[in-house]
């Protein structure tokens, strides 16, 4: 009888494992740490304000984060993807220089997002989440597509590697406290 292999061969296709078709996968092609640098090097290069303090405090849980801004449906895309955010994360503390410009162009971009809701007394009102980051990651793809030095000669990102990158760098902007509202003690709901 012939063996066969059921590894998964990491070409990120979709696999079915066992009796009960788990199932496991990743929906799109992962960036190599080059093409992160180089999507990174794009958005810093975006004419967006980086004046402000960059401002350190402990960050919130990811998916308790999301629930509280009532953004649900980003919690099973950013599992999916939380490789890609590894990597941003890996990329950007080991030779990216601009970080911090990363962190602070996604807390400008969030707090000029049209769907963030603000109160007369200027504080963020929390509504619906997963508007503000379907939004945000609209525009973030087409201002990184626009960069007109992101694909120069022999070097090309696809469509498609870009819009993984967006969905990490979300990811990092939630993460590091810049996008987003945070909790604070505040009693988490759906």
């Amino acid at each position: 009888m012939a063996k066969i292999n059921n590894e998964v061969s990491g070409n990120r296709n979709i696999v079915v494992n066992g009796d009960k078709n788990t199932v496991i996968g990743f929906g799109g092609e992962m960036p190599t740490p080059t093409e992160i640098y180089r999507l990174l090097d794009a958005f810093v290069r975006l004419d967006i304000s980086t004046d402000e303090e960059y401002e350190l405090k402990s960050p919130a849980e990811l998916n308790e984060k999301l629930i509280f801004n009532r953004a649900v449906k980003h919690i099973s895309l950013f599992e999916y993807y939380a490789d890609v955010y590894t990597s941003i994360d890996k990329v950007l503390s080991s030779e990216f220089q601009e970080s911090e410009d990363v962190d602070l162009k996604l807390k400008r971009l969030y707090l000029q997002n049209d769907k963030v809701s603000v109160s007369v007394d200027g504080n963020i009102v929390v509504e619906n989440g997963d508007l503000v980051l379907a939004d945000l990651n609209d525009s973030l793809i087409s201002s990184i597509k626009g960069d007109p030095n992101l694909n120069t000669g022999t070097f090309e990102i696809s469509q498609e590697k870009i819009e993984v990158f967006v969905i990490g760098l979300l990811m990092r902007g939630i993460s590091m406290c810049k996008v987003l509202q945070t909790p604070d003690g505040e009693e988490v709901q759906l």
